[in-house]
């Protein structure tokens, strides 16, 4: 990059204005010549308002010194202890910046430009932040050759410290593209920016696509951390992923469309064996045109909260202990307790309808309660929830007699079955069809809910069922005899 081009993105930018003389100007600071067509190496010194002037071009590289810029056309230029890299000059020239800056106690590099292939990994420092600008795009050929492999994955953007982790840690910005990464690479699964133990580490506005096999971006181990802003388009599995002890951790206003396979969010334990799940993860405002996952298992994950989420399926898998869904437009939230227990938590002001046309038919129902073996589902409630369209408000695959759920409670919620193709009931634990539902459904409380034209409210065996009765519209019959220990309320409520 030329110095005219750096100083006009860094000091002129952003250090006051041209004097009246000056500021008439027909063509913006970061090109190489002015309105006259005048070289800024022939303009000799140029007084800033509020500043010290210009006074020399020489020098190996940007920097500034009492005031006093000076620059060559060199790579690695810096502005304010910031340093710039053009996308061309490639991952080798760009990791040189980012130890050089860190060497010098610098805390940023830049990279600016237009397009370009980086083949090798960027390692980042703590106290570092990498910035892409708008507009630059990188793509990639490279292998597992031209990179370090960690537990089983590999990056282009990464963390220089997996072993003892590192902090405060920053990438923004920037299009990746990973099309021309062969996705058969003995199984090795890439994840273009992939931050592994790092305390308050950050993804912001970065896009990254056409990953084949197999993530977008990924947090590993990461500890009060955020992504903001972020895309995901067109990966072989999780679109983005937070995986083994992630704690603190937030995904706000990010996107995943056209997963190849897998969820579009995902929350897990460690790729690979052993390791646990996360703690205090939240996901708002996301958008995807598939499933957002929270899937505990080995050690499970803790306090989940998703809000505002518009999405395809939410699942809550496996363990899972303590969480919150709310204000969520959703086809379907599924609970599967495969050989794992789901307990403690909240569903509320959340709208579920088959909106694709391709709506999962194996899943007509708003909400399912699936367990596999000595499962346990407990103590989940839904409040000011509304369905409609679909053939059965809550469908139970309850597969095992020794499965269990229990302590399920709906208030205020609304269920019309509308267009359903069978509509059949507000909830259904049964033991036809492909996923007989064979065991314990128990304590269930239905309060100030509204369901239109479902043949029966409740099909199939519950034990211990309390309902109010008054808010049923067109519905054939409230149980099919099946019931044990049912109180039922008119008016008030107990």
């Amino acid at each position: 990059m030329t110095a005219a081009g750096i100083a006009g993105m860094g000091l002129l930018a952003g250090s006051g204005s041209a004097n009246a003389a000056q500021n008439q100007r027909s063509r913006p600071w970061n090109r190489d010549v002015d309105a006259r067509e005048h070289t800024l190496y022939d303009l000799g010194t140029l007084e800033m308002t509020g500043s010290e002037p210009i006074t020399s071009f020489a020098g190996e590289n940007l920097s500034v010194d009492d005031g006093v810029l000076n620059a060559t056309a060199s790579a690695n230029d810096v502005i304010n202890n910031v340093r710039y890299v053009d996308v061309e000059e490639g991952a080798t020239a760009v990791q040189e910046a980012v130890d050089q800056a860190d060497a010098e106690g610098h805390n940023k590099v830049v990279v600016y430009g237009d397009k370009g292939e980086w083949n090798r990994t960027i390692y980042l420092p703590s106290e570092f932040t990498f910035e892409i600008l708008d507009g630059v795009t990188i793509t990639s050929t490279m292998t597992a050759e031209d990179t370090e492999v960690f537990h089983g994955g590999a990056a282009l953007i990464t963390n220089d410290d997996h072993e003892n982790g590192n902090h405060d840690i920053t990438v923004r910005g920037g299009h990746i593209d990973f099309a021309g990464v062969d996705s058969d690479q003995d199984g090795i699964r890439w994840g273009p920016v992939w931050l592994h133990t790092v305390d308050n580490a950050r993804f912001d506005s970065i896009t990254v696509e056409n990953v084949d096999w197999r993530y977008g971006m990924v947090f590993t181990d990461c500890t009060r951390s955020k992504m903001v802003d972020c895309l995901a388009r067109n990966t072989g599995y999780d679109g983005i992923t937070l995986r083994g002890t992630c704690r603190h951790v937030d995904v706000v206003r990010c996107s995943t469309y056209d997963n190849v396979n897998g969820p579009g969010i995902q929350a897990a334990p460690s790729i690979g064996e052993g390791g646990t799940g996360g703690h205090n993860l939240n996901f708002i405002d996301c958008r995807m045109d598939e499933h957002l996952a929270i899937h505990g298992v080995r050690g499970g994950i803790t306090d989940v909260g998703i809000h505002g989420c518009s999405v395809r399926r939410i699942g809550i898998i496996q363990e899972v202990d303590g969480f919150r869904i709310s204000d969520c437009d959703v086809d379907t939230i599924a609970f599967s307790a495969f050989t794992g227990e789901i307990r403690n938590g909240r569903v509320n002001s959340c709208t579920m309808a088959p909106r694709y046309a391709d709506h999962d038919a194996q899943i007509p129902a708003a909400i399912v309660l699936w367990t596999w073996d000595d499962d346990l589902i407990e103590n989940v409630s839904f409040s000011d929830c509304t369905a409609r369209n679909l053939d059965t408000f809550v469908e139970c695959r309850i597969l095992a007699e020794s499965s269990t759920v229990r302590y399920i409670d709906f208030t205020d919620c609304a269920f019309d079955v509308g267009t359903g193709d069978e509509p059949r009931a507000f909830i259904e634990h049964t033991s036809d069809g492909d996923q007989p539902s064979v065991g314990e459904l128990s304590k269930v409380r239905i309060h100030s809910c509204k369901v239109w034209n479902a043949d029966t409210a409740v099909l199939g065996p519950i034990n211990g069922l309390r309902v109010r009765l008054s808010e049923f519209h067109d519905v054939g019959d409230l149980h099919d005899s099946n019931v044990t220990d049912l109180e039922t309320h008119r008016n008030d409520w107990w």
